[in-house]
């Protein structure tokens, strides 16, 4: 790397390659000093990729990363909290947690199945859904309705419910056309990449300030853009509280 020769690939190889095989090979005390002194580096990307090989170094004998959380635990947990647990929480706002957020937004979109069910307002629906999809990264289940047969005592997950879509995640699409005839405005997502970056982008410009549309560019595999749009979401003024997990799997609504 001091080898001013050296092509700009081959220097962001170097740190790749250390990181990376930090997952698989014991590492040595100077690969070790090597990603600690990257902390260091004034390159981002380097940093994110020094920072990465030292979790990677204790992945495999760490917990398991549990993605779902049971509510109950927690929420039993929670009453037997130490004092000063309770002042840090009580400071932050329980109302803004993660378990508080994760739960009433269970909550809302069951409440919003079942409405839906009743007035078969998909325009009602799909206003709710968006508001949503901007608390939590998981917040549209992958499910669909489901009834029990009263011959058999079967789940029928196939029966009428007069609705034009069958699972939760086809409700979306729809949804947003609806959304997009009564207001004049929106566009449909169907997954991270060039589609979701245009759209994003379009959307930016317009409200250069929400913060969820920088989000979605940050995602993308191009490292240098998702970094500035990284950096324009924490500077956004409008941010809300957005827990994120991982990249959504399900369709998104602007």
């Amino acid at each position: 790397m001091n080898n001013y020769e050296a092509s700009r690939f081959l220097i962001t190889h170097a740190p790749a390659l250390v990181s990376t095989s930090a997952f698989h090979c014991s590492a040595t005390p100077s690969a070790v000093n090597f990603l600690i002194a990257g902390l260091k580096s004034a390159e981002w990307s380097t940093q994110r990729e020094c920072l990465n090989g030292l979790i990677r170094l204790f992945r495999l004998n760490a917990e398991d990363d549990i993605r779902a959380l049971p509510p109950n635990p927690l929420a039993n947990a929670q009453k037997r909290l130490p004092d000063h647990l309770i002042d840090i929480l009580g400071s932050y706002g329980m109302f803004r947690t993660e378990t508080f957020m994760m739960s009433t937004t269970t909550r809302d979109f069951q409440g919003a199945l079942m409405q839906v069910l009743r007035d078969q307002d998909l325009y009602r629906f799909g206003v709710t859904l968006a508001e949503l999809i901007t608390r939590t990264e998981f917040s549209i289940a992958d499910g669909s309705f489901a009834a029990e047969d009263p011959r058999t005592g079967k789940v029928d997950d196939n029966f009428d419910t007069g609705l034009p879509f069958k699972t939760y995640r086809e409700a979306l699409p729809l949804c947003a056309q609806i959304l997009r005839r009564k207001a004049g405005s929106g566009d449909i997502v169907s997954d991270y990449g060039r589609e979701v970056a245009k759209i994003a982008q379009k959307g930016s410009e317009c409200n250069p300030h929400l913060v969820y549309l920088q989000y979605a560019r940050s995602m993308l595999a191009d490292l240098a853009v998702g970094l500035r749009a990284a950096k324009k979401g924490l500077m956004c003024k409008t941010t809300w509280s957005v827990l994120v997990v991982s990249p959504p799997l399900y369709t998104l609504l602007f």
